[in-house]
């Protein structure tokens, strides 16, 4: 129980990392199947560049997160286990996040406002109904404030990349909250491809997570939202355990 529940809490994290640093992209399907990442140039050094023109794209990839559609697949790697895959789907009010983690398959799911989760054991999937709302305003806004705090700040432009065949603007941000460090990069049409974050914790430990894309596309489809399998209210599993534990 408790590697499944590490998965889980994985999974929303970098479900709610993802989409606090989405942008807004057309609706042209785009597919790039070509893996791989390579620097345009040899490091990822700041440019001197003009600040005015980084907040105001940066602002406009916050305000507009919630236009993204598209679907990825990044190489996963983190502190806490082996490098891992995770796919992403994304439309309006429809998030799907997938994982492998040391073989166990899992996804998390936002339809709506409601939250599932999902682990497939022995070729058989089973899902949960969370049965807690997912509060959409709460990260817009945290967006909104960011965007708002932009100059406390310290956001500088990175050089371009190339990930899976594609050049894309890259950044870095240092948080007021010390030992907070980020960097992302994003296709042209807003797609994040790229992002890691370094995070130091009340022990002084730093905790790195890096996800870099292999592929990915703007079209997806009501199929890729669709549940493996009938979902079960975790209040009921719950009571239910509850209840054998007091036999």
């Amino acid at each position: 129980m408790k590697n499944k529940n590490n998965i889980l809490m994985t999974s929303m994290m970098i479900l709610i990392l993802i989409i606090s640093i989405s942008g807004c992209a057309d609706n042209e399907s785009k597919d790039n199947p070509s893996a791989g990442t390579s620097d345009e140039d040899d490091t990822l050094n700041a440019e001197s560049t003009g600040k005015t023109d980084v907040k105001t794209r940066l602002k406009n990839i916050f305000r507009n997160n919630y236009n993204l559609e598209y679907k990825a697949t990044y190489v996963l790697k983190n502190t806490d286990f082996k490098d891992s895959t995770m796919s992403q789907y994304m439309r309006k009010d429809e998030i799907r996040t997938d994982m492998v983690v040391d073989g166990i398959e899992s996804r998390s799911y936002v339809k709506g406002k409601k939250m599932y989760s999902c682990t497939k054991r022995v070729a058989e999937w089973t899902c949960m109904d969370l049965g807690i709302p997912y509060q959409t305003r709460g990260a817009e806004e945290a967006s909104e404030k960011f965007v708002e705090n932009m100059e406390a700040y310290n956001i500088k432009q990175l050089k371009k990349r190339t990930i899976v065949g594609t050049s894309t603007e890259c950044y870095s941000m240092e948080t007021p909250i010390e030992g907070a460090y980020f960097e992302h990069c994003f296709s042209s049409d807003n797609i994040p491809l790229y992002t890691k974050a370094i995070i130091t914790n009340n022990s002084g430990t730093k905790i790195t997570m890096e996800m870099t894309a292999t592929s990915y596309s703007t079209s997806v489809s009501d199929a890729d939202f669709e549940l493996p399998a009938e979902p079960t209210d975790i209040r009921d599993m719950i009571e239910l355990d509850n209840r054998w534990g007091s036999g």
